[in-house]
C-alpha cells in the first residue's frame, strides 16, 4: 500500500477524458455533477496556472473515490490515457476507488479491443442521453446521499442553471474576442483591413480597418465616422 492510498479522499470523482470531447459532453457533465454537490476533479476547474500537469493528475487520481472514464475514439487514441487508466485500475483493485465507465461514441467491440477488462464493466452510454441525465446516474453511485436528498426535477433544474451560467460566460468571452472585428459604434462587421505605414520613413506600421457601416480607424485614430450611427442619432 502506498502513502497515497492512506490519504483521505478529497474528491468524489475524477473525470478522465480527451480534450476533444469537452464541448460536446464532458464539460456539461462536470458542471452538472458540481452543481449537484459532488466534489469533482476536472482539469478546467482543478488546475491552476503553473501547476505540474502530471503531478496534479496523479494527485487527483490518488485522492478520488471514483474514476469516471469517458471512453471515446478520441480517448483511446491518447497515449496518456493508459497512464490515467492504469492509476485508476490500481486503486480499483486495492479497493480504494472504483472505475465508472461511460461509452461516448463507441460500442462494446471497440472498447474490448482497447481494454477487455474495461469492456466487461457495466457502463453508461451517452447515445441519446443528455449530460444531466448521465450526471444523475453517476451521482446515485458516488453520492447517493445527495441523490436521495432532493427530487429529480430540482436536481435537473440546478444542473441546467449552472450549465446556462457556463454557456453565458462562454458567450461573453466569445463576444469579447470578436469585438475587434466589429464596429465599436454600431457593431457592423469588419469589411477589410490592411497594414499601412504610420510614419514617412515607413518604419512603423499599423492596421487600417474598414467596417461595413463605413467606420474606419487607423492606428487608434478615427478616419471615417459610422454612417449607421449618424442615421439613428
Amino acid at each position: 500500500m502506498t502513502s497515497g492510498d492512506c490519504v483521505e479522499p478529497e474528491w468524489d470523482a475524477f473525470i478522465s477524458h480527451a480534450s476533444e470531447d469537452k464541448d460536446a459532453f464532458v464539460r456539461p457533465l462536470a458542471m452538472a455533477l458540481m452543481s449537484l454537490g459532488a466534489r469533482v476533479w476536472y482539469d478546467e476547474t482543478s488546475l491552476s496556472l503553473g501547476d505540474s500537469l502530471s503531478q496534479s493528475i496523479d494527485k487527483g487520481l490518488a485522492r478520488s473515490r471514483y474514476g469516471v472514464v469517458v471512453i471515446s475514439p478520441n480517448f483511446m487514441a491518447k497515449a496518456w490515457a493508459q497512464h490515467e487508466l492504469s492509476g485508476l485500475w490500481t486503486r480499483d483493485l486495492h479497493g480504494h476507488g472504483r472505475i465508472l465507465p461511460i461509452w461516448h461514441g463507441v460500442d462494446r467491440e471497440t472498447v474490448a479491443a482497447f481494454s477487455p477488462t474495461l469492456a466487461d464493466r457495466v457502463a453508461l452510454i451517452t447515445a441519446g442521453g443528455e449530460a444531466e441525465d448521465i450526471a444523475l446516474k453517476i451521482l446515485a453511485e458516488v453520492r447517493p446521499d445527495l441523490r436521495a436528498a432532493r427530487p429529480r426535477a430540482e436536481l435537473i433544474a440546478n444542473a441546467d442553471r449552472l450549465a446556462m451560467e457556463s454557456l453565458q460566460a462562454e458567450i461573453g468571452e466569445l463576444r469579447e474576442r470578436l469585438s475587434e472585428f466589429q464596429c465599436p459604434i454600431c457593431g457592423a462587421e469588419l469589411a477589410f483591413q490592411i497594414e499601412a505605414p504610420i510614419d514617412e520613413e515607413e518604419k512603423h506600421w499599423d492596421l487600417r480597418r474598414t467596417f461595413a457601416c463605413g467606420y474606419q480607424d487607423f492606428a487608434g485614430d478615427v478616419e471615417a465616422e459610422c454612417r449607421l450611427s449618424e442615421k439613428t442619432g
